[in-house]
């Protein structure tokens, strides 16, 4: 996603009304540049001969993360959907190429004693899951959350009771959502809205 706005179409198109034009074009040039570097750096047999399992988890991680935040990014900058559908399996990809090499890790004697969630839903990794999920949905890729999920699930402790509803509406199997979010406030109060839903719905049919 290599897009990058004038002031003028910054301006014209932006999504977030608060969000100042040099500080989107300082965030995007640095991901748009940071983000392919990974991937040249993974093809090069010579760069990649002595990078152990530490290093390959971390700059993976990194690109991940920095993939969902160029998407997050370009959305708010009013970026075209089309665009952004196009680039949001990429992102996936990323993630799922993170949780290989971070299963790696974990199975070094380091990682055996440091290893924690994909997406840690008690701290930081929340904000990320809540991204790829709720922008896979809007962009139009619920059928590939289901890809999604071993990455959330990997050494979570508990599951998250809005994502887990949203989860419901694109797969089955996950049983009862729980009745509390891993981050109770804001998003405990988004479980009246599903139930809401599905009361209507339920006198609908």
């Amino acid at each position: 996603m290599n897009n990058i706005f004038t002031l003028k179409e910054f301006s014209e198109n932006k999504r977030e009304i608060i969000f100042d034009y040099s500080v989107y074009l300082e965030l995007v040039q640095d991901l748009a540049m940071r983000i392919p570097r990974v991937g040249r750096n993974m093809e090069n047999p010579v760069w990649m001969a002595d990078k152990d399992a530490a290093k390959l988890m971390t700059m993976t991680r990194s690109r991940a993360w920095n993939s969902i935040n160029l998407l997050t990014i370009n959305y708010s900058a009013g970026i075209d959907l089309p665009a952004l559908q196009c680039f949001y399996p990429t992102v996936l990809a990323y993630w799922e190429e993170y949780a290989k090499y971070d299963k790696a890790y974990d199975a070094t004697p380091e990682g055996l004693r440091t290893y924690v969630a994909h997406l840690p839903l008690l701290g930081h990794g929340f904000d990320q899951a809540n991204r790829l999920v709720c922008l896979g949905i809007l962009l139009g890729w619920g059928h590939l959350l289901s890809r999604l999920v071993p990455i959330i699930d990997y050494h979570n402790p508990r599951r998250d009771g809005m994502l887990e509803r949203l989860f419901a509406f694109y797969m089955d199997g996950r049983g009862a959502p729980p009745d509390e979010c891993t981050r109770h406030l804001p998003y405990f109060k988004t479980l009246k809205i599903f139930g809401d839903c599905s009361a209507a719905m339920r006198q609908a049919g």
